[in-house]
């Protein structure tokens, strides 16, 4: 009994020819899929990259319109 618990056990699961299609079609469809989410990927990217320069960019008016202002009007504290 414990003779057969301590021996190798080769498990096969069908011939080699049949499992070798399996692998190159399985290998096939997941090259699509991955290359599907590649893509997506890719555009979320870009997105986020219009996004944050329309952001920079916005913030670049604000803060340009607010210093600007402040350069024209100043105040004199020590009037007489």
């Amino acid at each position: 009994m414990l003779a057969l618990m301590y021996s190798p056990v080769a498990v096969t699961c069908g011939e080699p020819k049949k499992l070798k299609k399996f692998r190159k079609r399985l290998a096939r469809e997941r090259r699509e899929d991955l290359q599907r989410m590649a893509d997506k990927i890719k555009d979320i990217a870009e997105d986020e990259k219009r996004r944050s320069k329309e952001l920079l960019r916005e913030h670049r008016e604000y803060f340009e319109e607010k210093n600007s202002k402040s350069k024209d009007t100043s105040i004199d504290f020590f009037e007489k």
